[in-house]
């Protein structure tokens, strides 16, 4: 987990709202019943961002977070389809060893 306030960081995007848009979420996708992951763009780096991983069974509490890169300056046109498919990766090798 992230050193930085880790409590503090909740999910921008409401569970059952998959309609929902935040223009600080990049992307965000369910990967089961329980865990959700959110991409946060850094409002100081238009070059990285913030990869979340949330337990929607334990009322959204983060149970990782760590710093990844953007292939295009802020994904203001949304992602790059290569990072959508690192972050997957990121995720479930997450999940996977908890």
């Amino acid at each position: 987990m992230s050193e930085t306030e880790p409590r503090t960081i909740k999910p921008l995007i409401e569970w059952d709202n998959p309609k929902m848009v935040n223009d600080a979420v990049i992307w965000w996708s369910k990967l089961d019943e329980r865990h959700k992951v959110e991409v946060h763009r850094d409002p100081e780096d238009g070059h990285s961002a913030q990869l979340h991983i949330f337990d929607h069974g334990d009322e959204g509490r983060l149970l990782h977070s760590e710093a990844v890169d953007l292939s295009y300056d802020g994904a203001v046109f949304g992602p790059d389809m290569d990072d959508v498919v690192s972050w997957r990766e990121k995720s479930v090798a997450f999940l996977n060893t908890d």
